[in-house]
């Protein structure tokens, strides 16, 4: 897939949630809650930000490494956007 062709495509509220605007305006108000970004995220955003990510790294805490991720990329992507959205989807660390 063409990287720069979703990077291209996305709107100027997920540019700015992906810049590193937003995070130092998090840090500028400490304390003060943030608004959720769920409705912002979509498949192309997600598949941009896969992009992004090391592919040589440690397997996530699912057991799932990047070669088998890969195998359907866009269907994992669209669940993971499901999950975010429906609140199924919690961050978890080892």
């Amino acid at each position: 897939m063409d990287t720069q062709m979703f990077w291209d495509t996305l709107s100027t509220k997920q540019r700015q949630i992906a810049s590193d605007r937003r995070s130092a305006a998090a840090r500028k108000y400490p304390g003060e809650g943030l608004v959720s970004v769920a409705h912002h995220i979509d498949v192309e955003w997600m598949y941009c930000a896969y992009e992004l990510t090391r592919k040589d790294g440690a397997q996530g805490i699912d057991g799932v490494g990047a070669e088998e991720y890969e195998r359907n990329l866009m269907e994992n992507l669209q669940n993971l956007v499901d999950r975010l959205k429906s609140g199924d989807y919690t961050g978890r660390l080892r």
